[in-house]
C-alpha cells in the first residue's frame, strides 16, 4: 500500500484542521445572518412574522448542526493521533464498486470509530456521523428546524394561532 503511517496521520490532521476552519467560518457567517435577520430592511423584505420565525428557526438549526460538526472535527483532530486503523474487510466498511481499502482510508475509519464512541453521547456521535452526508444534513435540518419552530410556538413567540 506504500505510504508511511505517520504521513497518513499528518494528512488526516490537515484534513480535520481544514474542516475545523470551515465550520468555524460557517458559524461566523450564520451569526451574521441571524443579526441581519433582525435588521429593519430584512423585516420589511420578509414581510410577515411567520416567515421571519421560519428563517430564524432554520438559521438556529444550522448553527446547532455546525457546532456539532466543530465538536466532531475537534475530536477527530485529537483521535487521529492515537487511532488504530480499522481492520481490512471489516463488515462496517462499505465501499462502492471500484473503491479499495487504502491505509489512509482504514486509519480515517478507525479515527471516526473513536470519535463516534467518544462524542458527547455515542448515539449523538452516530447521528453527527450521518449528518456529515448530504441526506443526513437535510434530515437533521428539517428535524431541528421543526423542533425550533415548536419551541417558538410553545413559548408564544411564533405568530400562528391554532
Amino acid at each position: 500500500m506504500g505510504r508511511d503511517p505517520e504521513e497518513n496521520r499528518r494528512v488526516l490532521l490537515e484534513h480535520a484542521a481544514s474542516h475545523l476552519r470551515n465550520w468555524t467560518t460557517t458559524v461566523l457567517a450564520i451569526t451574521v445572518a441571524i443579526f441581519a435577520t433582525f435588521s429593519a430592511e430584512a423585516i420589511r423584505w420578509l414581510g410577515s412574522r411567520i416567515l421571519l420565525d421560519l428563517v430564524l428557526a432554520f438559521l438556529l438549526s444550522q448553527m446547532l448542526l455546525s457546532f456539532g460538526r466543530i465538536i466532531w472535527y475537534d475530536l477527530l483532530f485529537r483521535e487521529v493521533l492515537c487511532a488504530i486503523p480499522r481492520p481490512c474487510n471489516d463488515p462496517r466498511t462499505r465501499l462502492r464498486k471500484g473503491e479499495e481499502e487504502t491505509e489512509l482510508f482504514l486509519l480515517h475509519a478507525g479515527a471516526e470509530d473513536l470519535v463516534k464512541s467518544r462524542f458527547i453521547h455515542p448515539r449523538l456521535g452516530e447521528i453527527m456521523f450521518k449528518a456529515g452526508t448530504p441526506l443526513g444534513w437535510v434530515v437533521c435540518s428539517v428535524i431541528l428546524t421543526t423542533v425550533t419552530l415548536a419551541i417558538f410556538w410553545l413559548s408564544g413567540r411564533l405568530a400562528i394561532d391554532c
